[in-house]
């Protein structure tokens, strides 16, 4: 009888994963993919876990093969809340017993180092990076994520790098070996056809400093002398004093009619704001492996980006985009214009995005290289405790 591996996958999980086009972006999307691929492995017993406060009591449900764990957590003051989750996590994994956990947040994967399980950890975001990426009133909220990352990196057992980027700030504070595995994109991104509205500029992901759309804005505001029917269309939520702000320029510069705020979309509407337009932008002044990347390039669309982070490693420089230097309007500006003036341009840099994003972020390819990731962690970890055999 073939022998089955217990795997924990800790992520951030949506917390209706019957409603799959409720799932929010970034680490949350990635979880979601990652386990309905994971689930359909014979040799795993998948077990995805997540805590969070909203959820009133814990409850389990069978989705995609997997069994989905969602914790609560009290109500608290957010560094509270966060210590609450580790030890939540740490006292359900001991229960739990998995062979390997794969932990997608700081927090998750101190919880498992903690609870002596062997960890797997994919680092989403350099945090002792973006710390500085914000102003002083938000820093305080990662000082706990510093550590927990910390930590985790010292004693898990494989660290999981989604960017070149990652290895580079790393790979004087970990002990584990590094393996390289892309984020898996959703299929429907990659369906996404045609080259889309030559007026229409789309973002996307919390509205925050570290995003840094004022220069965005500043950009187009130049775009408009060029292109005066541009249009921005910005999908996500965030900080509202900073959404004020930005609501101020717009009004400075005149730009009420060529800027959009979406909102939060949900899958579909995602996939629809990627057909709808000719190129995506990112003025970053932090970033890993940013999801509008890779989805813009499923969906073959040219992105103008902010060389920060993993950034150019994602956009090939005047193949599949450009990249520009963070907080250059002008350089941004410029570039943008050129694609929306460009045709064939556009066509032959969406082109090239969408074949590098098979080539990347193909999720069956993903899910592949976890498995086998999984296996080779557990058997390493018999190894050293003299137990002989394996899958």
């Amino acid at each position: 009888m073939m022998r089955r591996l217990r795997v924990a996958l800790l992520t951030l999980y949506p917390l209706h994963p019957e409603r799959p086009d409720s799932i929010p972006g970034g680490v949350w999307a990635v979880g979601y993919n990652l386990a309905r691929l994971l689930g359909q492995f014979p040799d795993l017993d998948l077990h995805v876990v997540h805590c969070d406060a909203r959820v009133e009591e814990d409850r389990t449900v069978e989705r995609d093969g997997a069994t989905v764990h969602l914790l609560s957590v009290r109500r608290r003051p957010w560094r509270l809340a966060i210590q609450g989750a580790v030890r939540r996590m740490a006292a359900f994994l001991r229960e739990l017993r998995p062979d390997v956990a794969n932990a997608h947040a700081a927090q998750y994967a101190y919880a498992a180092v903690q609870a002596g399980v062997p960890t797997v950890y994919t680092v989403h975001g350099v945090v002792r990076r973006e710390f500085w990426a914000f102003p002083w009133r938000w820093r305080w909220t990662l000082v706990l994520p510093i550590f927990y990352d910390a930590v985790a990196a010292r004693r898990a057992r494989a660290m999981v790098a989604i960017s070149p980027y990652v290895v580079q700030e790393y790979g004087d504070r970990a002990r584990a070996p590094f393996h390289r595995i892309e984020v898996p994109i959703s299929p429907e991104f990659f369906g996404v056809g045609g080259t889309g509205n030559p007026r229409v500029l789309f973002t996307a992901g919390n509205l925050n400093e570290r995003k840094d759309y004022l220069t965005m804005l500043r950009a187009l505001a130049l775009v408009r002398r060029e292109v005066p029917d541009v249009e921005l269309r910005i999908a996500g939520t965030g900080d509202p004093a900073y959404r004020t702000r930005l609501e101020g320029f717009i009004r400075e510069e005149g730009l009420e009619g060529n800027v959009r705020f979406l909102g939060v979309l949900d899958r579909a509407g995602m996939v629809q704001a990627y057909a709808e337009c000719g190129v995506v932008l990112l003025s970053s002044r932090q970033e890993t492996a940013p999801g509008i990347l890779c989805e813009g390039m499923a969906a073959g669309r040219p992105a103008v980006a902010t060389a920060v982070g993993g950034v150019p490693d994602m956009v090939e420089e005047g193949v599949t985009g450009f990249v520009v230097p963070p907080g250059d309007p002008e350089a941004l500006a410029e570039r943008t214009v050129r694609l929306l003036r460009d045709e064939a341009l556009r066509q032959r840099m969406g082109a090239a995005a969408r074949e590098r994003a098979l080539e990347r972020w193909w999720p069956p390819r993903v899910a592949e290289q976890y498995r086998a990731l999984y296996w080779e962690v557990a058997k390493g970890v018999r190894r050293n405790r003299g137990i002989e055999g394996g899958a």
